[in-house]
């Protein structure tokens, strides 16, 4: 046992319900004791009232506060809300009660400006001539700061709260302003360049698009011209108006001006066939159980197997629904610019099934149609265009495809060398965009631990 630590300590009935070892745990920061104070000494808590139905405030928006620390202001309008709501101003520190432990704890933005919170979520004024708001944000993202978080609940049992008084007794190192600054640019300089790269990755990946289209004799499609008037069936009105669909609809291109022959998605493919959605555990499957995919498998461009919902041992898997190496997906619901994601599983565990949401490809036995080739045209503006023009619902979180529409899409066919052959050069290009992709992130988490390890005081900083 190191020297100094104390074998023993007492805790009140009334509190035991808070107890762990890591809320009774001293950080362990590496700086003078004359360094360390009180979180309080820096954050000034507040408690301005605020009624969003009283002139001037009918604007102001409601936030929430994401595990990331980001700020966002949140759908539901605050002039519904029942129960006292509170004002936080461009500048102020917010946290919530029952999530800062997963991250909730940030600064509201400037272009924000004044924003209402609920009691779950107390409001700090910065104390400038202490601290430097940006230093603040550092701080909450560290790994030590979050273990003493995490050992902060209260409550019985079910959702826990750390409360106010708690985080401000938090010990924190608190430098001088020109070494806090110092730590900000440091990290501000490794996030500029991690954001340069991110940058330059995404205009190989639109010049790759580019010569894609080139290559098929079609150029990237323009903003487009707005008419000023369109005519909708009354029997639409509900299912699908919006001025961002109709809009779509109004601006296509014209996949046809190309060099080949145009084909419906449905000449090229036999058939979409969409899996089973039961009841699931809220946990992910283990290696050894059957699980079945979530939306999330295929929003991103790229096969994620982790976005899956462990099948309960009372019901019997379907093999028949299991997703497969060489499986082209697409689906079928989600918010409008995600309906009609598509990607191509080159890998995947065994043991997962296709859910009702997403819809994946039955090949022709000679298909004419090359894997990569669909996957990689269906992410061009002359599908998405499509895609978007076609999707139905009233909830603006869940639109729907069906899979006539998709069927009808209309997309350039060259012979099946000609698509081999593009393909074969998007994946030389693609794999110089990972590169730089993957050189972003190493600096960018590099600055994390070097930015962590400042802050704890194991690196010293020039000022």
């Amino acid at each position: 046992m190191p020297s100094g630590m104390r074998k023993a300590f007492a805790v009140n009935f009334s509190e035991i319900d808070r107890w762990s070892v890591s809320s009774f745990a001293v950080l362990d920061w590496h700086w003078p004791k004359q360094v360390i104070s009180p979180l309080g000494k820096a954050l000034k808590r507040k408690s301005i009232g605020l009624d969003p139905r009283q002139d001037g405030n009918a604007d102001i928006k409601l936030i929430t506060i994401q595990f990331t620390g980001d700020i966002v202001p949140r759908e539901r309008e605050a002039s519904a809300l029942k129960g006292n709501l509170f004002r936080a101003d461009a500048g102020d520190v917010v946290f919530s009660k029952i999530d800062v432990r997963n991250g909730a704890i940030g600064v509201i933005p400037r272009k924000l400006g004044t924003v209402a919170v609920t009691s779950e979520f107390p409001v700090y004024s910065v104390d400038t001539s202490v601290t430097d708001p940006d230093y603040i944000k550092l701080l909450f993202r560290t790994q030590a700061f979050r273990r003493k978080i995490n050992g902060m609940i209260s409550g019985a049992s079910g959702r826990k709260r750390v409360q106010p008084d708690d985080l401000e007794h938090i010990e924190v190192p608190l430098p001088s302003r020109d070494v806090q600054r110092a730590i900000v640019r440091e990290w501000q300089q490794a996030q500029l360049e991690a954001e340069r790269l991110r940058n330059e990755a995404a205009i190989l990946e639109r010049s790759i698009e580019v010569e894609f289209l080139a290559a098929l004799g079609l150029t990237m499609p323009g903003a487009g011209r707005s008419e000023k008037a369109f005519a909708l069936n009354w029997s639409e009105l509900d299912a699908r108006w919006g001025v961002d669909v109709n809009q779509k609809g109004l601006v296509r291109s014209d996949i046809s001006e190309g060099k080949y022959p145009v084909v419906r998605l449905g000449d090229t493919i036999a058939d979409l066939v969409n899996g089973w959605s039961p009841k699931c555990l809220e946990r992910r499957a283990e290696d050894d159980e059957w699980g079945v995919l979530r939306l999330g498998a295929v929003s991103f461009g790229k096969f994620n197997p982790l976005e899956n919902k462990a099948l309960p041992k009372t019901l019997d898997p379907r093999p028949n629904l299991e997703i497969m190496t060489g499986d082209w997906l697409i689906s079928r619901a989600n918010i409008t610019r995600l309906v009609g994601a598509s990607v191509l599983v080159k890998d995947t565990p065994k043991r997962l099934m296709l859910c009702d949401k997403i819809f994946r490809a039955v090949w022709l036995p000679d298909s004419p149609i090359d894997a990569e080739y669909l996957d990689y045209i269906t992410k061009t503006p002359f599908l998405r265009e499509q895609i978007e023009a076609n999707v139905t619902g009233t909830s603006p979180t869940m639109k729907n495809i069906t899979k006539g529409a998709l069927l009808n899409l209309r997309l350039a066919l060259p012979p099946l060398n000609v698509q081999q052959e593009l393909m074969n050069k998007i994946r030389i290009e693609q794999a110089k965009v990972s590169t730089i992709t993957d050189s972003a992130h190493k600096i960018s988490s590099a600055s994390i631990r070097n930015v962590e390890r400042i802050i704890v005081g194991q690196v010293a900083v020039i000022a």
